[in-house]
């Protein structure tokens, strides 16, 4: 089986997420990208799961995990302006269409209507946020990041489907290959005759 190899990048991070998110990703290889220099994280010395790394090749690794994302790091790259190792890294991740997903809770309560800020200013990091979007970055809260990583494996296998509308035939081509799942795109179509035919042959249609 394939090593999950991750990439995760933390700017702001304490020792107990550390911990957790490595019981989380228990089952991938994790590098650590922390910015110690710049920041007052607090690592533990007897740590063995924590990797300081500089000037990392992108390439090595399936995905890359933002961690916490701060708003400097979010304006940064929606700007196309990366001022540190921290995002040139990501903005790495643009050039070379490689995967990276952003966590951004403490970002997103900034922007919640009652928050404080002035309208234009939450206005503008909105679409700060919609340009990382666009440059391909999956965003999501912190709660959701372990079910992002797995819908990002789940898709690398062979039994996922990238089609908008899913028919009788593919349900036939997937049980004579074998298959006893597909696995869909949110949003996709299954028509009622591939409804019939995954029941007959008992393969399990999971969406993502």
């Amino acid at each position: 089986m394939h090593t999950k190899k991750i990439l995760l990048l933390a700017e702001h991070i304490k020792p107990y997420e550390i911990f957790n998110l490595t019981k989380e990703l228990q089952e991938s290889e994790i590098t650590w990208f922390l910015l110690s220099e710049d920041t007052n994280i607090e690592i533990p010395s007897d740590s063995s799961i924590i990797k300081p790394a500089r000037n990392l090749d992108i390439s090595e690794y399936d995905i890359v995990v933002c961690y916490n994302t701060s708003l400097k790091i979010i304006s940064s790259i929606s700007n196309i302006m990366p001022n540190d190792k921290f995002s040139e890294t990501l903005n790495k991740c643009i050039i070379n269409s490689t995967t990276a997903i952003l966590t951004i809770d403490s970002v997103n309560d900034m922007i919640k209507v009652g928050s404080g800020l002035p309208p234009a200013y939450r206005e503008k990091i909105s679409s700060y946020i919609k340009n990382l979007s666009s440059y391909g970055f999956i965003i999501v809260n912190r709660s959701d990041l372990k079910n992002e990583i797995e819908r990002f494996y789940l898709k690398k296998i062979n039994n996922y489907f990238s089609k908008e509308v899913i028919t009788k035939d593919d349900i036939i081509d997937a049980f004579q290959k074998g298959q006893r799942n597909i696995i869909l795109k949110k949003g996709a179509i299954i028509t009622p005759l591939a409804r019939d035919e995954a029941k007959r042959y008992e393969i399990e249609v999971i969406i993502l």
